[in-house]
C-alpha cells in the first residue's frame, strides 16, 4: 500500500466498529461510518484531519500527501467500483445543456482547478497524494489505496464529436476512468480493486442479537459498560472568527473583484508594483459586528497560513479596511497560488496585466477566507479559505458552518 500504518491496530479498531453494526443495519456486511474510517486513518498515521473542511482532501499524510478517504461495499461481481469523487451542484446551471464532449471537458477542468487550489492552500504535493479506501463485504473488509491524480485534459477519450448528450457520459484519460451523472451533478471515478498490494482481509464480525443484549440490564454488554470510568473533559473552545470577502462589497447586486484594489492592488497604476502586493478587504460592517476582534490599525501580529507558514501581518489603510502582510507580498502570494493552483500560474498575470475577476473565484469555489483567533498558540491568528458564499452567511447570521 502507499501509506504506512499499523494494519493490526487498524484491524482491531475495525472489528470493534463492525461488532455494533447491528444497531444500525441488518446487512450482512458491517455498516462502517465514513467518519469513523477518516478518524481511524488520521489517528493511526498522525495525519492532519481535513474531513470537516470543505476541501478536496480528507487528510494530509506525512505533511505532504493529500488523502481522499472512502468506504464502500465491495462489488458483487467484477473487480472495480465507481464511487463519487466530486460534486458540481453549484456549477450545475453552467453545465446544463452542454453536449457530452463539452460537459466532460468542463467537468474535468473544474475538478482539476479545485484539486490544484486545495493542494496549493495546504502545500500538498499532488504527486504523492492518494486515495485510502476501506472496501467492505460480508464478514470482512480490506484496504485499497491508489494515486489521487488530476485528470489529463489532453488524453481524454473519447474526445467527443457532434452534439450527443447522454444521461451519464463516460470517459477516460488513459490513467483512470470516470462517469458523470447529469441528474445528480456528480463525478464518479472507477476504482480498480484487484491490486496485489491491497491489505489482507480484515475480520468485521457483527454481534448477533445485539438489541436484546442492549436492552437487558444484566447482560455482559452492560457489565462491560459499567466498568468504564468516565472522566470529565474540558469544554471545547468555540472558534472566534470573522469571514473576509475576496471581492468588493460595494456593488450590492453583483459580486465583482475591483481591478485595481483589494486582491488586484498589484495591478494599480502609478509606481512599479510586484506581484502579490495586495490586500484582503475588511468591510466596515465587520468592524461594527466584531469591534473587539481586530487588532488596532498598523499593530503587527503573527498570522498562520494553512501551509504552516507564519507571516507578520497588520490591518492598514483608512478605517482598517485592508489585511496585509509584511513583506506585503507574503500573504497574497499564498492566496494567489491557491486561486490559480500554483504560484507560477499566478505570476503569469503580472506580465499579461490580467487581474483577478469573480469568475476566477467561482472556478475554484472560493470567494472568501476565515480569519480565526488562535487559542494557546505561538501565533495570534489563523487564516484559511472558506466555502463559496460564506461571507454572506456570516453577515446575515453571524455564523459559519465549519462542519
Amino acid at each position: 500500500m502507499i501509506s504506512d500504518f499499523a494494519i493490526d491496530q487498524y484491524g482491531l479498531a475495525l472489528k470493534f466498529a463492525s461488532s455494533i453494526s447491528g444497531l444500525y443495519s441488518s446487512n450482512e456486511a458491517a455498516l462502517i461510518d465514513s467518519r469513523f474510517v477518516e478518524k481511524l486513518f488520521c489517528s493511526l498515521t498522525n495525519s492532519l484531519d481535513l474531513s470537516r473542511s470543505d476541501v478536496s482532501f480528507d487528510a494530509i499524510f506525512d505533511n505532504t500527501s493529500g488523502v481522499g478517504i472512502k468506504t464502500f461495499l465491495a462489488p458483487k461481481s467484477g473487480s472495480h467500483k465507481y464511487e463519487k469523487v466530486a460534486e458540481f451542484t453549484r456549477a450545475s446551471a453552467s453545465l446544463a445543456g452542454l453536449n457530452d464532449a463539452m460537459l466532460i471537458r468542463r467537468v474535468a477542468e473544474l475538478r482539476n482547478a479545485r484539486i490544484e487550489s486545495d493542494a496549493a492552500q495546504f502545500g500538498i504535493d499532488l504527486s504523492r497524494s492518494f486515495y485510502h479506501c476501506l472496501v467492505r463485504s460480508a464478514g470482512s473488509a480490506f484496504v485499497h489505496e491508489e494515486p489521487y491524480s488530476l485528470i489529463d485534459l489532453e488524453k481524454i477519450t473519447p474526445p467527443g464529436e457532434g452534439n450527443e448528450s447522454t444521461p451519464t457520459p463516460k470517459f477516460s484519460d488513459g490513467l483512470n476512468e470516470y462517469s458523470y451523472s447529469r441528474s445528480k451533478n456528480v463525478l464518479f471515478k472507477k476504482f480498480l480493486l484487484d491490486k496485489p498490494d491491497n491489505s489482507p482481509q480484515l475480520a468485521t464480525p457483527i454481534i448477533a442479537g445485539i438489541w436484546p443484549l442492549l436492552l437487558d440490564s444484566k447482560s455482559s454488554l452492560h457489565e462491560a459498560v459499567n466498568t468504564l470510568t468516565l472522566s470529565a473533559t474540558a469544554p471545547v473552545a468555540q472558534a472566534d472568527f470573522v469571514i473576509l470577502p475576496l471581492y468588493s462589497t460595494a456593488n450590492k447586486t453583483k459580486k465583482t473583484v475591483a481591478p485595481f484594489s483589494g486582491i488586484n492592488q498589484w495591478n494599480a497604476a502609478g509606481r512599479v508594483r510586484k506581484f502579490g502586493e495586495a490586500y484582503i478587504p475588511v468591510p466596515k460592517i465587520l468592524h461594527r459586528m466584531r469591534p473587539d476582534f481586530f487588532p488596532a490599525r498598523d499593530a503587527k501580529f503573527q498570522l498562520r497560513l494553512p501551509t504552516g507558514q507564519i507571516v507578520q501581518s497588520k490591518l492598514c489603510q483608512a478605517d482598517s479596511k485592508a489585511l496585509m502582510s509584511d513583506p506585503n507580498d507574503k500573504l497574497c502570494s499564498w492566496l494567489f497560488a491557491t486561486i490559480d493552483g500554483g504560484l507560477l500560474n499566478a505570476q503569469s498575470r503580472l506580465g499579461e496585466r490580467r487581474p483577478y475577476t469573480f469568475a476566477d473565484l467561482e472556478r475554484v469555489g472560493r470567494d472568501s477566507v476565515i480569519l480565526k483567533r488562535a487559542i494557546n498558540q505561538a501565533w495570534d491568528f489563523e487564516l484559511e479559505m472558506a466555502s463559496f458564499g460564506a461571507y454572506e452567511q456570516f453577515i446575515s447570521e453571524g455564523e459559519y458552518d465549519f462542519e
